[in-house]
């Protein structure tokens, strides 16, 4: 009793030498927390002792100081020399997974990546501003100071974030970070980014000890204090909060941004980055397309359809390949479905034998979708005195010029018509050329233009664009791509207004 009273008035100087408030020392002597307790402590704990998140984040940052300055010191000799000395050998060859994890802070996230990710540390750090000043920095002086140390953890946790949000990071995974860092700056000490925890029997002190160190400390300081922010942001969807929501996703991630904003290459790294960055870029929040264009300006790229393809993967992974695989079905089931419709019908009729003259899918498809909206028409009205026609229909998804000089005419009508319709105009496809020989297919999406020789993969990429770049289908074809997004890519989400009249579509088996 005497030693529980002793932990007890043991913890409270402690909490009043960081000033903390009486009624939160109170808290912790109520619940019988000692110091020993302090590096168990989660996040769950820390709110309902801390409610407010001000002396939220202050304890949790003292607390962090604390478990730090208290770390036993262990002193590794470098790697210089020793070809020998691995990271295993650094810091123990123990593998079990910490209890540290980032899972919860975003709870729809989608698990990107498998295994630990490989990377290049010199690499990474040359491709950013910051990362250069360190790697300057201790060529000039030949060791880092604790603000670079601090920098360089800051880097390598902000690199490896979409990984760590979706899996914990395994002892060995902090083995393999501290051998890289030691590696590249050898005067650097192993212990510094990370030591293994000591069990009670094994302790000097009597006491188990945590594992600790610079690498942990960045991703416990993220779990603490960002969840929080992020739930309480969240609490109400105002501009403000909203907006706040978007600064604090961004400064996660706010190097590879950057990089991304500002350059054109090289190629794979701008890749990289992106990819890095997928989670962040779909927790945003965006007006329009133009607004998320204008956030990410490397879209505007030549190359960039590429990226459209990462992030759908990301957001949808087993759908990536449904287009390919799906699409020849969903018209083979769709014609027997309407048939007699299609047969009743000298327009549909004719698209239907055209189609039979016709060999490859990339040549039939523009024939197929036309076919497609004459058979499920627009029904909704734009106004109460007027309604979309077939053909504002074909054209908010595809618009077949012949000659190229016709292209930017194209687009300025395109944007003139949504004026006039009060209607924002949404990606859409340009077919250079004629309905059965496609030479050229272009997307426009804002202001920017993709190429591709397959009109085919073109409308793969357009579908796919809806839903990386947080878009509305076209109002004209809504009920389109609703078909094509249900039957085609079997996506549901909750923006979906399945309209009675293609419930018979809907409904096919494909």
């Amino acid at each position: 009793m005497e030693s529980e009273q002793s932990q007890q008035n043991d913890i409270s100087t402690l909490l009043e030498s960081w000033q903390i408030p009486k009624d939160i020392i109170e808290n912790f002597r109520n619940n019988g927390i000692s110091r020993d307790d302090l590096p168990d402590l989660n996040q769950d704990h820390m709110k309902e002792i801390c409610p407010q998140i001000s002396y939220r984040i202050k304890l949790t940052k003292k607390i962090n100081e604390y478990l730090e300055s208290t770390a036993p010191t262990v002193s590794i000799s470098t790697l210089d020399g020793d070809s020998g000395l691995t990271a295993e050998k650094i810091v123990g060859e123990e593998n079990s997974n910490i209890t540290i994890s980032l899972s919860d802070l975003f709870p729809d996230a989608t698990s990107l990546q498998q295994s630990f990710p490989d990377f290049d540390l010199r690499t990474l750090l040359e491709t950013s501003p910051c990362g250069k000043s360190i790697l300057n920095f201790y060529i000039s002086h030949g060791k880092l100071d604790s603000k670079r140390k601090n920098r360089l953890t800051d880097i390598i946790i902000r690199h490896l974030f979409t990984y760590i949000i979706n899996k914990r990071l395994s002892y060995e995974d902090y083995n393999i970070l501290t051998g890289k860092i030691i590696t590249l700056f050898p005067k650097e000490t192993a212990g510094t980014y990370f030591t293994r925890p000591i069990k009670k029997k094994n302790s000097t002190t009597g006491k188990s000890i945590p594992a600790r160190g610079k690498l942990i400390d960045k991703v416990r300081n993220f779990l603490f204090q960002s969840r929080d922010i992020y739930k309480e942001i969240h609490s109400e969807d105002t501009p403000v909060k909203r907006q706040a929501t978007n600064d604090l996703l961004l400064s996660i991630h706010d190097e590879d941004i950057e990089f991304l904003n500002n350059n054109l290459e090289p190629w794979s790294e701008i890749k990289a980055k992106w990819s890095n960055t997928v989670q962040v870029r779909h927790d945003l929040e965006y007006t329009d397309v133009h607004d998320f264009v204008s956030k990410w300006k490397v879209l505007k790229l030549p190359s960039a359809a590429e990226l459209i393809e990462i992030d759908f993967s990301v957001l949808y992974p087993d759908k990536v390949n449904r287009f390919k695989d799906y699409w020849k079905l969903f018209m083979k089931n769709l014609i027997e479905l309407k048939k007699e419709e299609i047969q009743s019908e000298e327009n549909k009729k004719n698209l239907f034998m055209s189609l039979c003259s016709l060999d490859t899918e990339d040549q039939k498809l523009p024939t197929e979708l036309t076919l497609l909206i004459n058979i499920v028409p627009p029904k909704g009205r734009v106004s109460k005195t007027g309604k979309f026609s077939t053909q504002e229909c074909l054209d908010s998804i595809m618009i077949i010029v012949e000659n190229p000089g016709d292209i930017n005419a194209t687009i300025q009508r395109q944007i003139e018509k949504g004026v006039r319709r009060k209607i924002n105009v949404q990606p859409y496809i340009i077919l250079l050329g004629t309905m059965q020989k496609v030479s050229q297919a272009y997307i426009i999406i804002d202001n920017i233009r993709y190429t591709f020789d397959s009109a085919t993969t073109a409308f793969d990429i357009l579908f796919k664009s809806f839903h990386v770049l947080n878009a509305r289908y076209p109002r004209p074809s809504d009920h389109i791509h609703l078909i094509i997004q249900r039957c085609v890519y079997d996506i549901y989400t909750k923006f979906d207004n399945p309209v009675p009249y293609i419930s018979d579509i809907l409904a096919m088996n494909i």
